[in-house]
């Protein structure tokens, strides 16, 4: 009785408490006032049973048990940046940061580009190289051109910075006119176009979760209503729900708040959620009733409905206590990325950002200055060499590789006082020379970029003085060239220079993190925390006259890109299964080296997958795979053929238990960590990102090395993998570093990734192994690493670029002679070429006969 009285005051008082809550009258407050998301209080009398049922025995409701049973929801926040795309999740309710997903590469940034040079379509890493192979064929930085009209476009590829060019087609948006694989000519949108690098990325977070609360995409403040409409069109077209747009200044200032300042409102969220964790038991005397937390702090005084005895119901109520105004601190960022520089001017409290100005240039960004180096280079090609300026930039290969390297001299100068600028295969020759860092700012200065940053800067400051800042906060890429940060100090009076600014952030991965705090604040109820922005974002005279796909056009765009997508799926199968064939002739040839007849049947069928009489579909190589085992049988006999697959199905059942095994050991270790770590990282956010120093990141990087070699030794090559791919992680998020640490950092990052690659090797991810051994090798002081030319040689000899994995070979062979693995693998490669040679003489002959 006295529970259910207990119960019953508070029924009574909960009316009363909610009609005193003042609220806030503010431009915009991000708060989630949805109701259809959130859980439905259970009555009182309910609470009491489940309370006593938990003290009892434990046993859990059937209402609790459906929730430990529903799968576990996450917001997704994304950077779509026009070079690179980084993808952050975080689960909902749980209280953690976001946190950035790898991609299939074990990579954080994405290229963001397609390409269709090939019979499927090559996204993101794979369609990288595609820029100076086939720029007509490939499009990249899409993030420029979407939303343009015709004649925004047409100045936007007038730059050259994109080889695709504008589609004559009549339309009611303009298409852009792709040369793709045999001839054929695409005419794509932007939105489209968009969609296919959306989906693709959207694919890398759904194995996660299953049900995704929101999506956040980030976009310059000053996208146009139009721009962030078509953004939006193509996020349908991909069929990416809950899709929210959030400017990129306000998302990095948004990351920055919540790692500096809102650390104590994440400390009582947490304990608000452990005390619902943890209910009181219930005491012989009735207890007065008492608001939670977020009821405290929003109710200035208590009513008297809210007491228990008739005194004091009829005393008055006392007069709330002045509530002093926390201070704002003003934070100034400056963000400069490849083709965009952003500044935004945010004054920050505990449970609020407001943003006083923010300001953009859509005309300035990293690429400008690799343009102004690819101009100078270009002006010594044609004086040195007779070459016509005009016909390097039309050529669309030649000046895609000019770029490429340009960019390279500006990182390199970042750091160093001179570099060399080297271009391959220009017309007949290769060029290379040297520039130094004060030439490159002596180019500069000819330009007016200077004062467009500095009149960024001074408009966003407006009269508010640079001595009233806390912190000037720096992030992107062009921020890291020296002659940048001294206009940002030159602009600001800094007394200090460079030295004065802050970089306390990682550039890669800030607006996808700031993208997924905010998709976590409109998803989770808890975290009242406002984001206050009333300064404009279209420009001055900007287009009010928006175009929506239709839901029939979106529908349609769907279609004609599920196609693509079924046609890309066929041609993995179709590769697949040609890759199954040959693994199988080959491990059957070295099953049965000494057997005459399994090698003359070898000889004959060698070819097999490279018939011109085979259709190019999945079931006809299925079954050419099935005649081929046929023919295998009536010539070596049926114990040959089932001796050999007995025991390749052996081995790939003790794979499995292996993997299997693994599995359910990760799984449980992973459960133990949770349950003792929770109030550690798992309630503000990951220790690697917040809390580690860096030689705490260093030593945790040696630990997951050495837990790999241990692993490898086993033969557990996926499990060895990862623990390089964590060590990798824990050193991609050390920044400004001293020469001592980069040095050390890059030593272990040489070992992670070669042992990376002999992993991918083991377990025949021939791309991945590719991938690491280049890196290596692109690293300064590792352009003749001889592990990784080999490595990279093998892993190229596997998927039959052999002309490349020879080239490897022979530079491998060069610094080490002696090494009869090398020698042996590239006799191995030379053999291969010369059986391709003599298949394509046989191949001309018939044709000509």
């Amino acid at each position: 009785k006295e529970t259910k009285k207990k119960t019953s005051m508070e029924a009574e008082q909960k009316p009363t408490e909610t009609t005193t809550t003042p609220t806030e009258t503010t431009s915009t407050e991000v708060k989630n006032e949805s109701s259809s998301n959130a859980v439905p209080e259970a009555s009182g009398e309910q609470n009491v049973e489940q309370n006593a049922k938990g003290t009892e025995g434990s046993v859990k409701s059937p209402e609790a048990e459906k929730k430990e049973n529903e799968p576990k929801r996450h917001v997704v926040g994304m950077d779509f940046g026009t070079e690179k795309i980084v993808l952050s999740i975080t689960p909902v309710g749980e209280n953690k940061l976001p946190s950035v997903i790898l991609n299939n590469l074990s990579n954080r940034l994405t290229p963001n580009v397609v390409s269709f040079r090939e019979e499927r379509r090559l996204i993101g890493e794979e369609g990288l190289n595609c820029i100076t192979r086939s720029p007509t064929a490939t499009v990249h930085g899409v993030k420029r051109l979407i939303g343009l009209n015709a004649e925004q476009l047409k100045s936007e590829l007038s730059q050259k910075f994109s080889s695709v060019p504008l589609s004559d087609d009549s339309s009611s948006q303009p298409l852009l006119k792709i040369d793709a694989h045999n001839s054929q000519k695409l005419t794509l949108s932007t939105p489209f176009l968009t969609s296919i690098i959306l989906k693709q990325i959207y694919a890398t977070a759904k194995p996660q979760t299953s049900n995704i609360q929101a999506f956040v995409l980030g976009v310059p403040s000053t996208f146009s209503p139009q721009r962030r409409q078509s953004l939006l069109d193509a996020a349908s077209i991909a069929s990416i729900p809950n899709v929210s747009l959030l400017d990129e200044s306000v998302a990095i200032a948004l990351s920055y708040g919540y790692k500096h300042i809102s650390k104590s409102l994440l400390e009582k969220i947490n304990a608000k959620k452990s005390a619902s964790q943890n209910p009181p038991q219930p005491s012989a005397e009735p207890a007065p009733a008492t608001p939670t937390s977020s009821e405290a702090t929003a109710t200035a005084t208590a009513t008297p409905a809210a007491t228990t005895t008739p005194e004091a119901a009829a005393a008055p109520a006392a007069p709330a206590a002045p509530v002093e105004e926390e201070k704002e601190r003003l934070v100034l960022f400056v963000d400069i990325g490849q083709s965009y520089a952003q500044s935004i001017l945010v004054a920050f409290t505990d449970k609020r950002l407001r943003v006083v100005q923010k300001n953009c240039d859509e005309d300035f960004g990293g690429r400008n200055l690799d343009a102004i180096i690819a101009n100078h280079f270009m002006d010594e090609i044609s004086t040195k060499h007779k070459v016509e300026k005009q016909s390097l930039t039309k050529n669309a290969r030649v000046y895609a590789r000019i770029l490429q390297s340009s960019e390279k001299t500006k990182k390199v100068l970042s750091t160093n006082d001179e570099t060399f600028f080297e271009v391959e295969n220009i017309g007949d020759m290769d060029f290379k020379a040297k520039i130094s860092r004060a030439r490159f700012e002596d180019l500069i200065a000819t330009t007016n970029y200077e004062s467009r940053v500095k009149t960024l800067l001074t408009s966003t400051l407006g009269s508010t003085s640079a001595t009233d800042l806390a912190a000037v906060e720096i992030v992107g890429g062009c921020t890291r060239v020296p002659i940048v940060q001294k206009w940002i100090a030159e602009a600001l009076s800094i007394s200090s220079g460079s030295a004065g600014l802050s970089r306390t952030m990682d550039s890669s991965s800030s607006v996808a993190i700031g993208c997924g705090l905010y998709a976590e604040i409109l998803s989770n109820t808890d975290l009242q925390f406002q984001i206050v922005d009333s300064t404009p974002n279209a420009k001055e005279g900007e287009e009010t006259n928006v175009h929506k796909l239709s839901e029939e056009e979106i529908e349609s765009e769907r279609k004609r890109e599920l196609q693509m997508s079924e046609v890309d799926t066929e041609v993995e199968r179709i590769q697949n299964i040609k890759n199954e064939i040959e693994q199988y002739l080959l491990s059957l040839r070295e099953r049965f080296h000494s057997n005459p007849s399994v090698l003359s049947f070898l000889d004959q069928n060698r070819d097999i997958i490279y018939s011109s009489n085979t259709p190019n579909n999945f079931s006809a190589f299925q079954s050419l795979f099935s005649q081929l085992k046929s023919s295998l049988d009536t010539a070596c006999g049926p114990e040959i053929r089932q001796t050999f697959e007995s025991e390749i199905a052996a081995h790939q059942q003790q794979l499995r238990e292996a993997e299997i095994e693994r599995q359910n050991f990760e799984r449980a270790q992973s459960e133990q960590q949770s349950n003792s770590k929770t109030e550690q990282e798992g309630r503000v956010g990951s220790k690697r990102e917040k809390y580690m120093t860096k030689p705490q990141k260093l030593a945790a990087a040696n630990k997951k090395k050495h837990q790999g070699n241990l692993v490898f030794k086993e033969f557990d090559y996926s499990s060895a993998a990862e623990r390089y791919v964590e060590a990798l992680g824990y050193l991609g998020d050390m920044y400004d570093m001293s020469e001592e640490e980069k040095k050390e950092v890059r030593e272990l990052e040489v070992g992670c990734r070669l042992n990376l690659a002999m992993c991918c090797m083991k377990l025949e991810r021939w791309a991945q192994s590719i991938e690491n051994c280049g890196k290596v090798l692109e690293m300064e002081g590792n352009k003749e690493n001889v592990k990784a030319l080999f490595r990279r040689g093998t892993s190229l000899a596997a998927l039959k670029k052999y002309e490349e994995a020879k080239k490897d070979l022979v530079e491998a062979g060069r610094l080490e002679p002696k090494d009869a693995n090398i020698r042996k693998e590239l006799t191995r490669v030379n053999g291969l070429i010369k059986n391709e040679v003599d298949q394509q003489k046989k191949v001309f002959s018939k044709m000509f006969k």
